[in-house]
């Protein structure tokens, strides 16, 4: 279901509840004004608040429970039930510069400062470390990963590191396949890729963004220095969608550059510098769901901003997130997101993750409790 379809659906149906809550409101007036005890009531209005008490000296009571805006019980419905809920969280002052999930609930990590990837099994409740590589096992003292990601069909993963390469490994069995780079890179960050041989890799001191063949060679680059459509300042994570776009994290210009996949061109930015709803300051990882709503580390503030797949602004996913780094959606609607000092897995709301599910019955249950009690 398209997004424009679901906000419209929301739409109407707040405005029959709220009809239903202003006929139940004018039936309790009613209801009052024609008491025969209402010279022997005691009104109290509270300010600020959207509650209105109406009590009898006698044996009349009643207690009015409404709201004046369908935001704001939306909002309520939204912090109360529908957010983010924290199933794991390790915080040891280990910084894990990137995190990505394969499709069986396996995690694979890249843990910076320990010179390792390690995979972990989220299955479970404790998480279990099905394998690792690390500096000592591949004979790499200076290993150092800072993205990662995982090929199609999930044989190897590839990762950029301090050395300036790019190097590919094993997942079966963690041996190093290739490695390349060091004389067409200068500082590869982000890393993704977009087909069986292909890599998208952005390089944060050219200030660009190239999709390499998996040997190494490259087959188109985009952007330079900037703060133009088609530039690029400081770009870091990057992902890719399944309708062939990548989304790049153009840090130092505070927004998300859209780039497709064939032409090699920038058709799009996401956001803009700000602290307000829908823009964003520095951002780092991002990363998209099967739906194409991209999730943004927006770290300047401190949260992580959602958008629908035309750059739309959803919502805050979360707040009050310091140092946050990058962030991976996996199935099921599990969440990770590193930081300089731990990870956290959460698991994101029905409605972020199932666009389909019955809007109708989710509002119709969260706003049950909008009614009178005599």
């Amino acid at each position: 279901m398209a997004e424009s379809s679901i906000i419209e659906k929301i739409q109407k149906h707040t405005l029959k509840l709220q009809d239903k809550l202003k006929k139940n409101e004018e039936n309790l007036i009613n209801r009052i004004l024609n008491s025969p005890n209402k010279s022997n009531l005691d009104i109290n209005f509270v300010d600020n608040l959207d509650i209105c008490e109406v009590k009898s000296k006698k044996r009349l009571s009643a207690k009015l429970r409404y709201s004046r805006s369908i935001e704001e019980e939306e909002q309520k419905a939204n912090n109360e039930k529908y957010e983010c809920k924290l199933l794991w969280t390790v915080q040891d002052n280990v910084f894990r510069s990137d995190v990505s999930w394969l499709n069986n609930g396996i995690l694979t990590v890249a843990e910076h400062d320990r010179n390792q990837t390690i995979l972990m099994d989220m299955n479970s409740a404790l998480e279990q470390k099905k394998s690792r590589i690390e500096a000592s096992s591949i004979g790499d003292e200076e290993f150092k990963p800072i993205c990662i990601s995982c090929s199609e069909n999930e044989d190897n993963i590839a990762l950029t590191d301090d050395s300036q390469m790019i190097k590919i490994f094993s997942l079966e069995n963690g041996s190093c396949l290739t490695s390349w780079g060091s004389d067409v890179l200068m500082r590869p960050y982000g890393i993704c890729q977009v087909s069986h041989d292909r890599l998208a890799i952005t390089d944060s001191e050219l200030h660009h963004m190239a999709v390499h063949h998996i040997n190494g060679q490259i087959i188109f680059s985009c952007g330079k220095r900037g703060d133009k459509l088609e530039e690029f300042d400081h770009p870091l994570y990057i992902c890719s969608s399944q309708t062939g776009l990548l989304y790049i994290a153009d840090s130092f210009n505070d927004c998300i550059k859209v780039v497709d996949e064939k032409s090699g061109k920038v058709v799009q930015k996401y956001a803009c510098s700000g602290d307000k709803d829908g823009q964003i300051k520095e951002p780092r990882g991002v990363c998209v769901d099967i739906f194409g709503n991209i999730y943004v580390v927006d770290s300047g503030n401190e949260r992580i901003s959602m958008f629908d797949n035309k750059g739309v602004f959803i919502k805050q996913v979360l707040k009050g997130i310091p140092s946050a780094y990058a962030c991976a959606v996996g199935n099921g609607g599990l969440f990770a997101l590193t930081s300089t000092d731990g990870m956290r897995v959460y698991k994101l709301p029905v409605w972020m993750t199932n666009p389909a599910e019955d809007v109708e019955s989710a509002i119709e249950e969260e706003m049950k409790n909008m009614y009178y009690e005599s």
